[in-house]
């Protein structure tokens, strides 16, 4: 990853995580899904980043 500054605060953001889906008992990844105009559907899996200065938290999909 490269670094990301936070648009809030301007500190660096931390990928040092993951999100949790507190409803299943084991480890899910949540997916973006996405439907073009034929409704073909491709899925991405959903990544996060987080300000440790102000808490600001983005959610983002890695497109390579």
């Amino acid at each position: 990853m490269t670094e990301k500054n936070c648009p809030v605060c301007n500190h660096i953001l931390k990928d040092n995580c993951f999100i949790k889906d507190s409803g299943v008992a084991s480890l899910s990844y949540l997916e973006l899904i996405i439907k073009d105009d034929n409704l073909k559907k491709t899925t991405h899996e959903l990544k996060c980043r987080y300000c440790p200065n102000c808490g600001h938290v983005e959610l983002y999909i890695d497109l390579k």
